[in-house]
């Protein structure tokens, strides 16, 4: 849809902030495979006195996520911060969206809100390490059968290849659901706005459920009832279409989102694009 401008600028902005903040986080941590598999082994080799067989019958989970969240620890602080910057970020997003964002009066209200957005971001990080270790758990037991420590190490280094990207992608998503949060939390508090326009590229990587949705403004009682079908991510107010998705809310009033040439969402537009979503 042919949205004004200011508009579009506005989104690019917005999404090249949230884009910086989450692909750099997520190369740091793919760029941490080499020295978490040289940690590993150095822990079997502590756990087995010298022997790596002995050690990985000795090592525990809570030893391996703890070397992880160890060497991640820099990688969560840099993000955190960049998160940071995103929300300082978001009044000037709202401004350049045509809202006012001094016209929230319950700041009280809205510093809960993003305080629960940044706990939920740390939970979040802190989760996805934590997926890394117990993903190699099983890998260490069945290394006990294997003929050599160089083996060993080559299988740790290809399954670290599967499980750093999965948090690279989690760390990608979570920017994009605080920045999401954020804004949310201030639409919350301004006054007449009453619904959100779902704006973005479609593109051949657009979602169904994205697509099924772009150029819609959906009204704040039709919008819990939105489900992308993506299990362990918040609701698509937050998670948008799921993992990595591009697309934003754009919390207007209805009149703002007609004159950009939306149009107001309808029960069967809303079961049409959960449908879409499975």
């Amino acid at each position: 849809m042919a949205l004004p401008a200011a508009i579009r600028a506005a989104l690019r902005r917005r999404q090249a902030d949230i884009d910086d903040v989450g692909q750099r986080t997520a190369a740091a941590l793919v760029g941490l495979r080499a020295t978490l598999r040289e940690r590993l082994l150095e822990l079997l080799d502590q756990a087995g006195d010298g022997d790596w067989r002995a050690g990985i019958i000795a090592v525990q989970l809570d030893e391996v996520a703890a070397a992880v969240a160890e060497l991640t620890g820099e990688v969560q602080d840099a993000w955190l911060d960049g998160l940071e910057a995103v929300e300082r970020a978001t009044p000037a997003h709202l401004r350049s969206l045509g809202l006012d964002p001094s016209e929230v009066i319950d700041v009280e209200a809205l510093t809960s809100v993003i305080d629960a957005a940044k706990r939920d971001a740390r939970d979040a990080f802190r989760g996805s390490t934590l997926a890394v270790a117990t993903d190699l758990m099983p890998l260490l037991r069945e290394g006990y059968r294997l003929e050599s420590l160089t083996e060993l190490s080559e299988r740790i280094a290809k399954r670290l290849e599967i499980s750093t990207e999965k948090a690279a992608t989690e760390a990608r998503t979570q920017t994009a659901v605080y920045a999401r949060a954020v804004a949310g939390a201030y639409a919350d508090e301004l006054p007449g706005i009453l619904g959100y326009a779902y704006g973005g590229p479609e593109d051949g990587l657009t979602r169904p459920f994205c697509a099924a949705l772009v150029g819609l403004w959906v009204s704040r009682e039709l919008a819990p009832k939105l489900d992308n079908g993506v299990n362990g991510l918040p609701h698509p107010l937050d998670s948008g279409g799921g993992y990595n998705c591009r697309h934003s809310w754009l919390a207007v009033p209805l009149s703002t989102a007609l004159r950009w040439g939306y149009r107001e969402a309808t029960e069967a537009d809303v079961t049409a694009a959960n449908r879409a979503a499975v």
